[in-house]
């Protein structure tokens, strides 16, 4: 709706820019018309303005009509006489630059010439150039109808160029004639051909457009009308969306504490599992460590008690009559040592079997303290 709004609007906006266009072209037209009356009768008083050639070339390509015409044959005085002062001014620029160039033909022999410097001499007569001279171009007669050419080939100022010298007169004629170099510029500049009787030309007279219709139509006032209502949806479905947008916000509100506070629990948990884990850890040390000092000196026990059966061993076999005293005190303490031994050993290995455990049981709290991965996703675990 608002595409079609814009193409409506930009196409009346075209039509009030042609109209306003059309208005100006025939306002522009009507100024040329009064302005060529105007100066035809100024050149009657013999200065012609600067803009006459240019009001000129804007009638001139209009279609033919009585006033068109008649503006353009006032001009024809106008043109009559800036025909007659750009040929004095090109009659004044042509004889100096005559006199130019026979000066420059002088010069170009006397340096060519040291020798002969003097010898010739170069006339304007009317729009002849006559070149006199002694002697001759390198002893030949072709030499002297080259030099000939040549100046006739350098330039248009001439009607004819002739050369006397020894070998007789030699003449030409150049390419182009002052007289039709005057009409080439006068061409170029838009003062010829005459501009009365004036030639048709193409371009229709400038005339005004009808103004448009009014901005407001029933096709805008339809297309508006649609666009508005369209608009009440979009702005309808605008608010929805931001509510949709504010319940989610709320929603995401309400995950993330729920998420800080599960990262808190986490944590928490965390930290307990690895507080148990660093306790197991220390109680499997000291039992273990116990155990290994008792099944140690159950060891122990083991060598001396080896020992003392030794020497109960070596009394009996030489034992005297009084001698039973001392077998009983080695027996008695065989005895003491076999009982702490099992103390020992019953003791100690226990221990040892419960600080290992307690250390597996430390080890794998941490192992599992160490799983616990708390994130923006919640509570998680890695395996």
């Amino acid at each position: 709706m608002v595409g079609q709004l814009a193409a409506i609007d930009g196409a009346e906006a075209a039509r009030i820019e042609e109209h306003r266009r059309s208005i100006e072209a025939v306002a522009r037209y009507r100024a040329a018309i009064e302005a060529a009356n105007e100066l035809g009768r100024e050149c009657r008083g013999g200065q012609p303005p600067d803009d006459v050639v240019a009001q000129h070339v804007y009638l001139e390509v209009f279609e033919a009509s009585a006033e068109r015409d008649a503006a353009l044959a006032r001009l024809e005085v106008c043109r009559r006489i800036l025909v007659r002062q750009r040929k004095k001014e090109a009659r004044e620029a042509v004889t100096r630059l005559q006199r130019e160039f026979a000066e420059a033909v002088e010069e170009a022999f006397d340096e060519n010439n040291p020798y002969s410097r003097g010898q010739l001499t170069a006339t304007v007569a009317g729009d002849v150039l006559v070149v006199r001279m002694k002697g001759n171009f390198g002893g030949r007669p072709r030499r002297s109808r080259e030099q000939v050419d040549a100046w006739c080939a350098e330039t248009s100022l001439f009607t004819r160029i002739t050369l006397s010298n020894g070998h007789g007169t030699f003449s030409c004629v150049p390419s182009i004639s002052p007289a039709e170099v005057d009409v080439l510029l006068l061409t170029e500049d838009g003062l010829l051909p005459p501009w009365s009787p004036s030639g048709p030309g193409t371009t229709p007279m400038p005339s005004p457009l009808p103004p448009p219709p009014p901005g407001n139509g029933p096709e805008r006032l339809q297309v508006a009308e649609q666009a508005a209502a369209l608009q009440s949806e979009v702005d309808a479905a605008e608010a929805l969306v931001r509510s949709r947008g504010e319940d989610a916000a709320e929603a995401s509100a309400a995950v993330a504490r729920s998420e800080r506070r599960t990262m808190a629990v986490a944590a928490e948990r965390r930290r307990v599992v690895e507080e148990s884990a660093r306790n197991t850890h220390l109680a499997g040390f000291v039992v273990g460590g116990v155990g290994a000092l008792s099944v140690t000196a159950g060891a122990y026990l083991v060598y001396e008690r080896r020992e003392v059966l030794a020497e109960i061993a070596r009394a009996e076999q030489f034992s005297s009559q009084g001698g039973s005293a001392e077998i009983d005190a080695l027996e008695a303490k065989a005895e003491r040592q076999a009982t702490r031994l099992a103390v020992g050993f019953g003791v100690g290995i226990p221990l040892v079997a419960a600080g290992v455990l307690l250390l597996v049981l430390g080890k794998q709290r941490k192992d599992s303290a160490a799983t616990v991965a708390i994130g923006p996703g919640g509570l998680g675990f890695r395996f």
